[in-house]
């Protein structure tokens, strides 16, 4: 960005109308250049094939086409809006490397980055060092308070919090926690426990599954053998979605809950049913 930077607060208080204002005033370049420029520059670093590719590739095409709807209708004050928008390939050391390379060679105003929050957590110190603007979009856990960062997503609780106390309400306490084994999948189990407390019920088993992971069978089998009253799926990734198929065919039949399943990945279209057969889900969603 240029000299002419935009605090956190500042856009906060202008509103959405703001970011527009804001990003025309600051275009120019990233890393401290302090050209104008005719046009915007936007990096969008969104997951086009590897892992994360099944919800990283749905947020890419999204945010060109707005891109390309802002064009249409002129711009931002005036401005046309240049994407930069290479494939981070689900790698997160090729996250930080492009991160810098939006910045510091291609000067973007306004970087768009990541479905993970381990990838946020790669770049931020990244973000903070060069003053940059950046916008992650994807849910998440919670609890990132900086000037440079704006989370666009619902967090944990808001979501949990729908979905748990209906699951407790209507088949029971004992809960069966499985979750993607990092910082998101970790505190969202956290979140769990929390409202389970809140509800008069309990976690009395929980797994954190590696993001490599496809083959779920020692996990149905866990679960078979501890016979909750249901089960809080937070699982993420192409690798996870192969449980949904594999729970049917081992016959688990237990009610689950999730905030991540159908919501990102579309699973209730892909799948074919049973799959999804009694799960419940608590999502955002647009009116």
């Amino acid at each position: 960005m240029s000299d002419n930077r935009v605090s956190r607060r500042a856009v906060v208080a202008t509103g959405a109308a703001g970011i527009g204002a804001s990003l025309a005033g600051c275009s120019g370049g990233g890393g401290g250049g302090g050209s104008e420029s005719d046009t915007i520059k936007i990096g969008v670093l969104e997951d086009q094939s590897g892992n994360f590719s099944l919800v990283g590739t749905p947020k890419w095409r999204a945010s060109k086409l707005a891109i390309e709807e802002i064009n249409e209708n002129g711009g931002i004050m005036g401005k046309q809006i240049e994407l930069f928008d290479p494939d981070p390939q689900s790698d997160n050391q090729r996250y930080q490397q492009l991160t810098e390379r939006l910045i510091q060679q291609e000067n973007v105003d306004a970087l768009w980055a990541g479905y993970s929050s381990a990838t946020r957590e790669a770049i931020r110190p990244i973000i903070d060092r060069e003053d940059q603007l950046y916008f992650y979009t994807t849910q998440y856990e919670g609890g990132v308070a900086d000037k440079n960062v704006y989370c666009m997503g619902p967090t944990a609780r808001q979501q949990l919090g729908s979905v748990v106390p209906y699951m407790i309400e209507n088949f029971g306490t004992d809960i069966y926690t499985i979750a993607a084994d990092y910082n998101f999948g970790q505190l969202s189990a956290d979140w769990v426990k929390v409202i389970a407390q809140e509800n008069g019920a309990s976690v009395n088993n929980e797994e954190f599954i590696p993001l490599s992971v496809q083959n779920f069978g020692s996990t149905i089998s866990n679960i078979k053998e501890a016979d909750p009253d249901f089960v809080m799926a937070i699982l993420v990734g192409n690798n996870h979605s192969s449980f949904w198929n594999q729970r049917t065919s081992a016959g688990l039949d237990i009610p689950m809950g999730t905030s991540t399943v159908m919501a990102q990945g579309y699973q209730h279209k892909r799948l074919e049913a049973p799959a999804l057969e009694e799960v419940y889900g608590g999502f955002n969603y647009m009116e």
